[in-house]
């Protein structure tokens, strides 16, 4: 016997499209079933609402203008089926279209389970389309010109046409600058600030929930490569800001409970055999976060769709693509390393 009538069942699915069109995420948490489960194409799943609400934005924050148009909605007691077009445009402004259908179970007027089904290769291949790092950095190069007091200055006698040809016009950001005044570098409201995490040098960095996400999924990436899994336990300080929302993209367990010792980059092979798991050296920062991944080669790979790195005399310089809240163009992270100079796709800590 059905739990939610057919106006009910309208309304929730009104509501759940109105929330994800104008990312309203208060109301939309209200809709969902505390044990509510999400099924997504390609394997993911998501149980309990703590996993399920934060999936939302981690995806959106691929498309900042989108929208789901609902165009026909089959109700069938609590089961509703929901045929939908997405439109929207990639953070490189590249369009991007695709089908999808939506399965909800409801109970008691609200979602208790939802499935969907869309074209995973589909849209994987828009966020790798060629040219892409290049659009980014015009992106958010425009983004700071615009809306960071501290880099308005800085393109007063610059045009962003003339940095984009040569980007090593704009001067590097120190760290001390960041330091003298975090807030001038932001181009979002001080309101839109989600988090203050500490700096290199203790800097209080103000992030948006953007900045967060883009913080995760770097850090998810440098797991990756370590070979995490849904089947892991993360064991870890609770000091990395990202770290619990990086297990989540993975779906790997998360325990804050640590090692009980920090762990330095020459203790990294007597680690993993003590814990009898394999390790995985990467190289970040708080301001930018994960930059580059150890090879079993030995040399670092930049993650090129997401950082422009240049080494500059002797120092990695890193312009992060997907800090939007707190952009940093040419930043002078203090790490010293070979392989330039100039622009540089792989390099080694001197």
């Amino acid at each position: 016997m059905a739990t939610t009538t057919e106006a009910e069942a309208r309304e929730v699915m009104r509501r759940y499209f109105d929330g994800v069109n104008n990312e309203d995420w208060d109301d939309f948490a209200r809709i969902w079933h505390d044990d509510a489960v999400v099924d997504v194409t390609g394997g993911l799943h998501f149980e309990g609402v703590d996993q399920v609400l934060p999936y939302y934005p981690m995806v959106l924050r691929n498309f900042p203008v989108h929208y789901d148009d609902p165009y026909a909605i089959h109700v069938a007691g609590d089961i509703v089926t929901v045929e939908i077009a997405f439109r929207g445009e990639t953070v490189e402004g590249v369009p991007a279209t695709w089908e999808a259908v939506d399965v909800f179970t409801l109970r008691d007027g609200k979602i208790a389970k939802l499935t969907t089904w869309y074209d995973m290769g589909h849209v994987v291949n828009l966020l790798r389309t060629p040219g892409v790092p290049e659009k980014r950095l015009a992106a958010v190069v425009r983004l700071a010109a615009a809306k960071s007091p501290y880099y308005k200055l800085r393109f007063a006698k610059l045009s962003v046409d003339e940095v984009l040809v040569d980007l090593s016009r704009l001067p590097v950001t120190t760290r001390e600058e960041l330091a003298a005044g975090p807030d001038e570098f932001l181009a979002a409201k001080r309101a839109d600030v989600r988090q203050v995490v500490e700096g290199t040098g203790g800097v209080a960095l103000p992030l948006t929930r953007g900045d967060m996400e883009d913080a995760a999924w770097l850090l998810s990436r440098a797991l990756e490569a370590a070979g995490v899994t849904r089947d892991d336990v993360l064991a870890a300080s609770p000091a990395h800001p990202a770290l619990a929302d990086a297990a989540l993209r993975l779906k790997a367990a998360y325990s804050p409970a640590g090692v009980g010792a920090t762990v330095c980059v020459g203790d990294g092979p007597t680690a993993a055999e003590r814990c009898v798991a394999p390790g995985v050296d990467y190289v970040e920062t708080p301001e930018t976060g994960v930059i580059a991944v150890r090879t079993p080669e030995g040399s670092f790979h930049v993650l090129e769709d997401a950082h422009v790195v240049e080494i500059v005399d002797g120092e990695l310089v890193v312009t992060p693509l997907g800090r939007r809240g707190l952009p940093l163009l040419r930043y002078a992270t203090g790490i010293r390393a070979t392989g330039g100079p100039g622009r540089v796709s792989v390099f080694a800590l001197a």
